[in-house]
């Protein structure tokens, strides 16, 4: 029996014996863009200038990022293609009152993968997944305002200590939190990260935005001490967590593992607790050609 063949009848008796179709996704590249730094004084965890339509990111694809096209067809395993334009902050941002206090990132990720904009697999993960942790940072920091003042005034003295030996007009100014530039900031970083990177370069996009996330979270730049270690830290304890399963890749599993090394991280060394889920439960397995099934974690 072949594996088509087997993974077909996996997914019959998962439908109570009754054929169910499983739908493969195309990845789609995002258009290369770059952060532009200057901060200013209404910033939030950290600015950088928006362009006229932030929060959106062109997905045409980009043969030089990273992705085959054209010829290669679905047997390469990545097949880039033209799509409408992804609109994250309407994703992140609309219609999802019920989530205003939940710290949890992997509930709030699920809740964003619903959206028909977002593929079972694609380089949209790689805002996602680290916006998931930032919304999540942002829901703990209001129902903790004391513990949420102390971080503050750490960041403050992060952005300070950058700040030494260069001219005013070029501070790094890191007031109050702001999670729609946050996410700006985010989107901006990760958003040119290449789909199919987790094969074709060995650094899977979900270490990439949460790496990201944190990055602007704790105000690191290269030229950061402590946090600069810790931002490699995070990312290197989620691509050994992501190495402990085998592939193909599935943008969904390593999202949760990501998002649960760095819930564990932040409680660390922070003393944050975003209260993740306890026991996930994957409901995407039947829409991924390459599902692991009972050899996933999460199934």
């Amino acid at each position: 029996m072949t594996n088509d063949e087997n993974r077909q009848i996996n997914l019959n008796n998962l439908n109570g014996g009754e054929p169910l179709s499983d739908t493969g996704h195309t990845e789609v590249d995002p258009e290369v863009r770059v952060l532009e730094g200057e901060a200013g004084a209404e910033s939030g965890i950290l600015e950088g200038e928006a362009e006229p339509e932030a929060g959106v990111l062109s997905s045409e694809a980009n043969p030089e990022a990273g992705v085959h096209e054209g010829e290669a067809g679905a047997e390469s395993g990545i097949l880039a293609c033209e799509a409408e334009p992804i609109d994250f902050h309407a994703i992140i941002f609309t219609d999802n009152e019920d989530l205003e206090e939940v710290t949890d990132p992997i509930r709030i990720l699920n809740r964003w993968m619903e959206h028909p904009q977002v593929n079972i697999h694609g380089p949209e993960h790689h805002v996602l997944d680290g916006a998931a942790l930032l919304v999540a940072l942002d829901h703990w920091l209001k129902k903790n305002p004391k513990r949420a003042a102390q971080l503050q005034e750490w960041r403050l003295g992060q952005a300070e200590k950058l700040n030494r030996g260069i001219e005013v007009e070029e501070d790094l100014t890191v007031p109050a939190m702001n999670i729609e530039e946050a996410v700006d900031a985010l989107i901006e970083r990760a958003g040119s990260y290449p789909g199919g990177a987790c094969g074709f370069m060995g650094v899977c996009g979900a270490a990439v935005s949460v790496g990201a996330a944190f990055s602007i979270f704790s105000v690191t730049t290269p030229f950061s001490d402590e946090t600069w270690s810790q931002a490699n830290e995070l990312t290197g304890q989620i691509l050994t967590k992501l190495s402990t399963s085998h592939g193909p890749r599935c943008c969904k599993r390593n999202a949760y593992m990501a998002l649960e090394v760095a819930a564990d991280f932040l409680k660390k060394k922070y003393q944050i607790d975003l209260e993740p889920t306890s026991e996930i439960k994957c409901e995407y397995f039947d829409q991924s050609e390459e599902c692991l099934f009972s050899d996933c974690e999460y199934f």
